[in-house]
């Protein structure tokens, strides 16, 4: 996952993230039945998400997220018939998250997230770590 961050202005704690994604699974075929017959999963995702500072100092923040939505373009490929499905859905999330980033460098930061905090049968699993960069170095 990479992306860009935007805040309102200099020093404020309301930002949007607009994130590009990939993913790619191999899965098993379990059954007979359609759904279960899909062997290759890839997507291609454009996602935004609000994050809001809650706490900041210069040294670190504690913030919450609001996914908002997704833009995904997918393949199927199932083995079974050796059929693949292509296509375009849009996601509206609106999932929230809360996390905190370290400033390890002056323009480098060190961040961990919990995410779809309403669905708890995804916990630990749904978490990010990451990196960031500031690259036009105007500071948080």
């Amino acid at each position: 996952k990479a992306g860009v961050q935007y805040y309102f202005w200099k020093g404020s704690r309301h930002s949007f993230r607009f994130t590009g994604d990939y993913s790619k699974y191999n899965l098993e075929s379990t059954s007979s039945l359609p759904y279960d017959r899909i062997v290759a999963y890839n997507t291609a995702s454009i996602g935004s998400t609000y994050e809001y500072d809650f706490i900041k100092t210069n040294w670190y923040s504690v913030f919450f997220l609001l996914h908002l939505a997704d833009l995904t373009y997918y393949t199927e490929k199932d083995n079974e018939d050796n059929s693949v499905d292509k296509g375009f859905y849009f996601i509206p999330r609106f999932s929230p998250g809360a996390g905190a980033e370290f400033q390890v460098f002056p323009r480098l930061r060190l961040y961990a997230e919990l995410n779809n905090l309403l669905r708890i049968d995804l916990l630990p699993s749904s978490f990010s770590l990451g990196l960031k960069l500031d690259l036009i170095n105007k500071g948080k």
